[in-house]
């Protein structure tokens, strides 16, 4: 003896998106990288002052107003890969951690 026909669940509408409005006196915030060499090319001709210098004045010019400056960290698997970059381009260059620029727009 078979089961009757299986009827299914119905299933409710998803929800309508909810738009959020903007709020009076809400900041914008975002994120600016400094980014500096390493190697021979960031021995030699790599400003850490300049580089941020000129992020600043980015920042500057995008509108923000620049609110902290942190130092950029690196994990492991980074440190692994910056020097696997320098192995084959026999120590003349690769990237190396810099600074996080927080800017601020009212």
């Amino acid at each position: 003896m078979s089961p009757g026909p299986v009827s299914m669940p119905r299933v409710a509408a998803p929800p309508a998106p909810v738009v959020l409005k903007h709020r009076v006196g809400a900041t914008h915030n975002r994120i600016f990288r400094a980014n500096m060499s390493g190697g021979l090319v960031g021995w030699l001709g790599g400003s850490s002052k300049r580089s941020l210098a000129n992020t600043v004045a980015q920042a500057n010019s995008d509108g923000y107003e620049v609110v902290f400056v942190v130092r950029d960290t690196m994990n492991v698997l980074q440190a692994l890969l910056y020097m696997l970059i320098l192995v084959v381009t026999l120590l003349i260059w690769c990237p190396a951690p810099g600074y996080l620029v927080i800017g601020r727009r009212a």
